[in-house]
């Protein structure tokens, strides 16, 4: 693996900007910038950010664990059960 220092990243970044502008590569008009949400899940847009996604298979989580969940989840107010039940799936994976 390779490490950069952070003068050599920042140079990386800009001749990245650089090379996007040349090219005239933008993100969508009316894309917003920096952190913005939809209401499910925050983004962030910003030229020449490195990011990473991770994501799970569906069956990354035992499904014993998922019944042991629902089952918590019985008698809570039904408009709660989703927002909670995504709470404690991503507790119990990180």
């Amino acid at each position: 693996m390779q490490y950069l220092t952070p003068y050599e990243l920042s140079k990386i970044m800009n001749d990245d900007e650089n090379k996007i502008a040349e090219q005239g590569l933008s993100a969508p008009r009316g894309t917003p910038s920096g952190w913005y949400s939809r209401g499910y899940l925050p983004h962030y847009n910003n030229t020449g950010t490195i990011q990473s996604v991770t994501f799970r298979l569906a069956d990354a989580m035992p499904q014993s664990k998922l019944r042991e969940i629902e089952a918590e989840l019985v008698n809570m107010p039904t408009n709660k059960i989703d927002v909670q039940r995504r709470r404690k799936i991503e507790e119990w994976l990180d």
